[in-house]
């Protein structure tokens, strides 16, 4: 799958919608879990967040706690 068409469709629909470009966070039972780490690189999309955004012409915003799933994050 490519992250990059995920993250311009979610970009352009929280734009479309008035919606800030907020973090989608992980759900709590997938805290702590390694997901496609292969060569023991870490990549937290959390550190790159505010750079995508930029890409996209995007205002991010701060993340509140709020636990929001990818798919649910629309309007």
């Amino acid at each position: 799958m490519n992250m990059g068409t995920a993250f311009a469709v979610y970009a352009t629909l929280r734009e479309e919608t008035g919606c800030p470009y907020t973090f989608p966070d992980e759900t709590e039972a997938a805290n702590g879990e390694a997901f496609n780490v292969v060569n023991g690189d870490v990549f937290r999309l959390q550190r790159i967040w505010g750079r995508i955004a930029d890409l996209f012409g995007a205002e991010p915003a701060p993340f509140d706690d709020a636990v929001r799933r990818l798919g649910a994050n629309v309007g």
